[in-house]
């Protein structure tokens, strides 16, 4: 028969339900854990399974595969082989078990032809056939067995060939025959359930004879190779049209193609890898499984068929997973920091060179090792910690620093950063580690922190240093400068006793004297002088600058020092001596009592240092003292200096002002002598031209009387003269000359008034008429300007006795304050004016400017101090004199723009003006306090604030007071 005609058309899809169910052969899927998933109803009636569910179970619970004497206390069923005639078991169960184990490791399995003893005690050739099948990615998912027994007629020689060894009766064959009969009935439906089987896997399957045709194909396979089954069937695999590549990309040669190979060997061929170009040119990856079929009883293959399944996706996700599982080998193995899986009971899974270098173990002795052998004992519990914290979730990774124990017994420092992987159900599966040796870095922390420790005593000390030689410095006294170190060095060095004693060379008996100690409370003060003797022969060291260092008195050699010590409680004694600028010797004492304490050098150099600071500010004391006191002699010298000056400016103010008043009044009186005389001659004469316009008016009267009727030319000359007017107006006319030549010998009287030529030594006076002939004088000032009001004099006058004074000094005092008090108000109208910018002004709507003249008398037994200090301001107040009896005061005010307390601190100096240049000299308000506090013993002061005005106020005493 044709092999076309034996081979059915798989590519009908609705075959493939009735697969497994009709096809000849008995089929079992099993899972890797050899559990059934799936079998054809002939597995269940070859094998008497019909009524059993076998889905879920063990192949091995199905099948005991024991031993032939084991094989009578199960079901009766196993694989046997004849031996002598006697059936024997082919595999036990140790056999089966590698047989399947080498099926799902990829490797097919398979037996020609083996007896299986039913569970009727028959026994029936059988073929079987174990290959591995695999899910869409790739991987092996189990098995599947394949066995078929094989009809009686192609083993029947051999069954008698058997029997007659066997000796065995004919009726067994007979059975066989039988047996061989019914198997044949249903070999046909056996055979469409293969086919149906066929179409419907998801395998590709083709068919080809061995001329190298293609019989038939499935419909995986038209799907897999992009054909339909038209453009598959009749080809032949050495049409150029099918280009194949090895695995490592080769190009494959026909010939080497699997089903080709078993057609050639009749063997089969499992797993075969190789590339495939479909029509549109894409490149697939197709791993085949071939196999042989025979005839009975012929070793050729009348045919082959070949089995594959598409993984070309697999096969990429399976190199993309090797990359990357190079890459991270790779970055695991080159890592320069060890890296380490470790199982959640803490061993060892896996680890890279460098972690086996860092704790110097082989890579074999890690493996399975438990981490607590490798960790530090005093590192445990936090490992423990951290690793309870991942497991719980409290933390997805920490970081930690620790120790490991290595091979040598050595520790190392590590810097460990741990994660948990979990299964993708997110259950623990291991610890990630990734270990750096820190051993270099903790050493140069150590180093460091050992430098930063003598650094930081360094800096420390220096710190104190600084703040001793900034608190020494900080006062240039001796006394507070060894008060304060020796503060500072018992606090610097806590210790019970400091202090600082100076030695004291005498002729009799040298001594030391401590002067000054810091303590603690419950010791006595050692303040005081002693024999220089007390110290034993260590005196003559410290004279010698030698430091003497004891850190414990008791085994100090000199016996009198140990006896002072003892006497004072001393447990441990450090002196440092030192030679001060002057050249006196002083020691810095330090001592404790409560119990001995060692001395470190870098204490010594300590107060080294402080001593060498005490030296400095000894020095900086003895320079400061020297220099106070050539700044107190220049001080004196300056104040001497300045006093003189001062007196010298006074006495060339005052012989300046003098000379200004003495030519002035010089001036003055010359003037008014010289008005004076005409003036006399005037007002001498006008008693005579009164007399005569009298009797000339009286004439005229008569002429009008006896000549009632003149002339024309006497009327002409009587109108043309006012002859009416004239006689009424003249006498007007003379008593108007009179007021003023009485005016003018007023005026020359107040001049000679104000001059006192004559009186220029003390005598008594009425002080109103020094003030009235100063008012004359300035009664021109008084009067208004354009623009300026008048300036109103309001005289509230008392009564004054007669002051034994100089007069024409005090009319100068007069003058010079009236004269500032108009300035001073002319000043402020100034301002008014300036604040019009132009415009017409009224200032009296504004300001009136106004001088207070007020006098008064007291009469005291003694003067009242501070009997002003409720004014506002009170400047150039003189002493009061210690008694006197009554004094006057001339109190003269404006209403000005005042003055600050600057400008007042300076009123009476001389030379000093707020005027504009030109308009003053300085000298006014100078003179006039000399005057009156020095000539007069009285005072002069001044009250004023900015824009109050100014008051000045005068007190004379009545009577003299010496100086």
């Amino acid at each position: 028969m044709p092999l076309g005609d034996r081979l059915a058309d798989l590519s009908n899809p609705d075959l493939f339900s009735t697969f497994v169910e009709q096809m000849p052969a008995a089929v079992a899927m099993l899972d890797c854990n050899l559990r059934y998933l799936m079998v054809s109803r002939r597995w269940l009636i070859d094998y008497n399974l019909e009524n059993q569910d076998i889905i879920g179970r063990s192949h091995y619970e199905v099948f005991p595969l024991l031993r032939s004497e084991e094989a009578t206390a199960g079901d009766g069923r196993g694989w046997v082989e004849i031996v002598d005639g006697i059936p024997t078991p082919i595999h036990s169960h140790h056999q089966w078990q590698e047989i399947y184990t080498l099926c799902l490791a990829g490797q097919a399995q398979q037996g020609q032809s083996e007896y299986f003893i039913k569970s009727n005690g028959l026994r029936q050739r059988v073929k079987w056939e174990i290959q591995p099948w695999r899910t869409h990615t790739g991987e092996i998912g189990g098995v599947i067995m394949l066995t078929e027994f094989l009809p009686y007629h192609s083993f029947c020689d051999a069954s008698l060939k058997e029997t007659s060894f066997s000796k065995e009766p004919n009726g067994q064959l007979q059975q066989e025959i039988a047996e061989r009969k019914q198997a044949q009935a249903l070999q046909q439906e056996s055979q469409e359930q293969y086919r149906s089987l066929i179409a419907a896997m998801a395998e590709g399957i083709i068919v080809q004879d061995t001329n190298g045709t293609i019989r038939t194909c499935n419909a995986a396979a038209e799907r897999i190779l992009g054909l339909s089954g038209d453009q598959i069937r009749g080809q032949t695999s050495t049409n150029p049209h099918w280009r194949a590549i090895k695995a490592n990309g080769e190009p494959l040669p026909p010939e080497e193609y699997p089903i080709n190979v078993t057609l050639r060997t009749g063997k089969p061929m499992t797993d075969v890898v190789i590339g495939l170009y479909k029509p549109d040119g894409t490149l697939i990856w197709l791993t085949i499984n071939s196999q042989p079929l025979f005839y009975p009883n012929e070793t050729k293959p009348y045919a082959a068929v070949a089995s594959f399944i598409d993984i070309t996706k697999p096969k990429e996700i399976k190199a993309q997973l090797r990359e990357s599982e190079e890459r991270f080998r790779a970055t695991f193995e080159q890592a320069a920091v060890g890296i380490k899986h470790t199982s959640i009971e803490g061993k060892l899974i896996r680890v890279n060179q460098k972690f086996c270098d860092i704790v110097g173990y082989t890579r074999e002795e890690l493996l399975g090792l438990s981490c607590q052998v490798l960790t530090h004992p005093d590192d445990l519990e936090s490992d423990r910690s951290h690793a309870r914290s991942l497991l719980v979730g409290e933390m997805e990774t920490y970081f930690l620093e620790k120790r490991y124990l290595r091979k040598n017994g050595t520790s190392v420092w590590v810097q460990i950063t741990t994660s948990l992987v979990r299964t993708p159900e997110g259950n623990p599966k291991y610890f990630l580690n990734v270990v750096q040796d820190i051993s270099l870095r903790k050493t140069a922390e150590s180093a460091l922190l050992r430098s930063e420790s003598r650094l930081r005593e360094q800096a420390r000390r220096e710190a104190l240093l600084n703040r001793l030689s900034t608190e020494i410095r900080n006062s240039l006294e001796l006394s507070t400068i060894l008060e304060t170190t020796v503060q500072e060095i018992r606090q610097m060095l806590q210790i019970d006793r400091c202090h600082f004693a100076w030695y004291h060379p005498h002729e009799v008996q040298s001594y030391w004297e401590v002067v000054k100690e810091a303590r603690h409370r419950d010791l006595p003060s050692l303040i005081g002088r002693y024999p220089a003797n007390i110290v034993g022969t260590l005196a003559q060291e410290l004279l010698n600058l030698e430091i003497l260092q004891i850190d414990d008195v008791e085994k100090s050699d000199d016996p009198v020092f140990r006896q002072f010590a003892r006497s004072l409680g001393y447990a441990s004694v450090l002196l440092l001596p030192m030679q001060a600028p002057s050249g006196t010797i002083g020691v810095i004492s330090c001592s404790h009592t409560r119990g001995a304490r060692p001395w470190m050098d870098s204490e010594v150099e300590l107060l080294q240092a402080v001593i060498g600071q005490l030296l400095i500010a000894m020095k900086q004391a003895e320079l400061y003292a020297a220099s106070c006191r050539a700044t107190q002699q220049a001080q004196e010298q300056a104040a001497q200096l300045s006093q003189a000056l001062y007196k010298l400016q006074r006495t060339q103010a005052q012989l300046l002002h003098s000379e200004k008043m003495s030519s002035l009044g010089q001036l003055v009186a010359g003037v008014a002598h010289e008005i004076n005389n005409p003036v006399n001659f005037i007002y001498g004469n006008l008693t005579y031209a009164q007399e005569y316009y009298h009797d000339l008016l009286s004439l005229v009267q008569l002429y009008r009387t006896a000549y009632p009727n003149p002339s024309a030319v006497i009327r002409e000359r009587i109108d043309a003269i006012d002859l009416d007017f004239i006689m009424s107006d003249l006498a007007k006319l003379q008593n108007s000359m009179k007021v003023g030549a009485e005016r003018i010998r007023e005026i020359v009287q107040s001049l000679r008034t104000f001059s006192r030529l004559d009186e220029s030594g003390r005598k008594l006076v009425d002080l109103h008429t020094g003030i009235e002939s100063t008012l004359m004088i300035l009664q021109y000032r008084f009067k208004g300007k354009p623009g300026f009001p008048s300036i109103s004099v309001i005289k509230d006058y008392g009564e004054l006795p007669l002051v034994d004074c100089c007069p024409g000094q005090l009319n100068q005092v007069f003058m010079n304050l009236l004269t500032n008090a108009i300035d001073a108000l002319e000043e402020k109208m100034d301002g008014y004016q300036l604040q019009a910018r132009g415009n017409p002004l009224n200032i009296t709507t504004h300001f009136l400017p106004t001088i207070t003249i007020q006098t008064g008398f007291v009469d005291r037994d003694t003067c009242e101090d501070g009997e002003q200090e409720d004014k506002e301001t009170s400047l150039g107040e003189a002493d009061c004199p210690e008694s006197r009896n009554s004094y006057v005061f001339i109190r003269i005010a404006d209403n000005g723009p005042g003055m600050t307390q600057q400008t007042q601190k300076q009123l009476f100096d001389p030379f000093f003006t707020t005027k504009p240049v030109g308009r003053g000299t300085g000298l006014g308000l100078a003179v006039s306090y000399q005057i009156v506090v020095e000539k007069h013993r009285g005072s002069l002061q001044c009250y004023s604030a900015p824009g109050q005005g100014a008051e000045f106020v005068i007190e004379i005493p009545v009577t003299p007071t010496p100086p």
